[in-house]
């Protein structure tokens, strides 16, 4: 299991409006790549819980290499498109 603490800080208001929070990729993205790579590749991602102010990340049973897995290279089009326009917003205020 992964735990990914405070994933909606960015939508909360504050600190999203802070000067020093512009321009940081709020963890909602990472979030969304998971639930997407989750649907494609359960081998690898078996599930994803997100609650409010937690998400909890269940590894599948893939024998990944962390040398050479990059999350990103399993999304299809679709969830790529997505995570870009998330990922893209640069200021948040």
């Amino acid at each position: 299991l992964y735990v990914i603490e405070d994933w909606a800080w960015a939508h909360f208001g504050y600190p999203a409006q802070d000067a020093a929070h512009r321009g940081v990729a709020p963890l909602s993205a990472l979030i969304v790549e998971l639930m997407i790579v989750a649907g494609r590749r359960p081998r690898m991602i078996a599930g994803v819980e997100v609650g409010q102010f937690s998400t909890i990340v269940r590894r599948g049973e893939a024998d990944l290499r962390p040398d050479r897995f990059n999350l990103s290279t399993q999304l299809d089009p679709v969830g790529q498109e997505m995570v870009d326009r998330v990922r893209g917003v640069r200021s948040l205020a």
